[in-house]
């Protein structure tokens, strides 16, 4: 019960993030990536709450795997790049946006290392991460 309850509000402010995240990029449009479409507006929604909700649902199935909670942070990192807009408002959330604002695709790609146990494997996937 602990888990669902955690997930809700996780997921509750993930809806948050996203809806602050695009009341920014409306506010000042020529510094959003996406343009001041809808549609763009909903690309960028609906991709950062998919890997929100995808990694909820799998931390909610397997609790003791990284993997769940690895895609949740990046849905929450898919939001940052909008962030980086000197008209946001806030020194510390612009400051968020400028240090993190690539940070989603390196935790796509650890939470896909870290599939289906949540733990990295050895010897040769190190050797594999190393090259890449």
């Amino acid at each position: 019960m602990r888990r669902w309850t955690i997930a809700v509000g996780v997921a509750a402010l993930g809806v948050a993030a996203g809806l602050f995240t695009l009341g920014v990029a409306r506010d000042d449009p020529g510094y959003w990536f996406a343009g001041s479409s809808d549609a763009a507006g909903a690309a960028l929604l609906g991709a950062g709450w998919a890997l929100i909700g995808c990694g909820l649902a799998s931390w909610v199935r397997r609790p003791a795997s990284a993997f769940g909670p690895l895609l949740a942070a990046a849905g929450f990192a898919w939001f940052l790049p909008e962030w980086n807009n000197p008209a946001i408002g806030s020194a510390l959330a612009c400051t968020l946006g400028l240090a993190l604002y690539a940070s989603c695709p390196p935790r796509v790609g650890r939470a896909v290392l870290a599939y289906p146990g949540g733990r990295r494997g050895g010897r040769i996937e190190a050797a594999g991460r190393a090259v890449a």
